[in-house]
């Protein structure tokens, strides 16, 4: 399954990721490259392939109904040795979404996403906090895990109090142990 990958943003202002499609590109051309530069690289910010806080500011590219889907890009000469490991659009709209849609929901007080747990064994896709203290860790899952992959992730999830939800691509086979541990799939 062949996806387009994406870089993502980050939003230096809100603290948050950001996704090139909750606003114009006129929006993110004046805060990335050669604007306010409050828009950069969320992997290098946080220390992916690049030294925790280093800032890129990125350029946004493509357009709607172009050859090429909008999203973010390193300028020229700016991407680590290597480059990054990106996202797949399909991962990345499902976060957005699931976060978007968590926001919309009584009971929520915060949502996070790519958040570690507090021992930094994981980062969950988006991290939620409910009012009466629960956390939440919603992950969406884009290929097959096999049963001890998944059964890791779970059981890191468990040990930190966090209930793990998971989101399967569709057309995606999810691993068996789910139904040994009765989870709704």
């Amino acid at each position: 399954m062949q996806d387009d990958l994406l870089v993502v943003g980050f939003d230096l202002e809100t603290r948050r990721e950001v996704h090139v499609t909750e606003r114009p590109p006129e929006h993110w051309k004046r805060r990335g490259y050669g604007g306010t530069e409050q828009l950069v690289c969320f992997y290098c910010f946080h220390g992916f392939e690049a030294a925790p806080g280093t800032r890129v500011p990125l350029v946004t590219r493509g357009r709607l109904g172009g050859k090429v889907r909008r999203h973010f890009a390193h300028p020229a000469g700016t991407a680590p040795d290597g480059g990054h490991h990106p996202e797949t659009v399909w991962h990345i709209t499902t976060k957005h979404a699931l976060a978007h849609w968590t926001r919309t929901q009584p009971g929520v007080a915060a949502v996070r996403l790519e958040q570690w747990t507090p021992d930094h064994d994981r980062r969950a896709d988006v991290a939620v906090r409910l009012d009466d203290g629960t956390r939440l860790a919603l992950e969406a899952q884009r290929m097959l895990m096999t049963d001890d992959a998944w059964r890791t992730r779970h059981r890191d999830y468990a040990r930190a109090g966090i209930v793990d939800v998971w989101f399967w691509r569709p057309g995606v086979h999810f691993p068996h142990v789910v139904l040994d541990e009765r989870l709704p799939v």
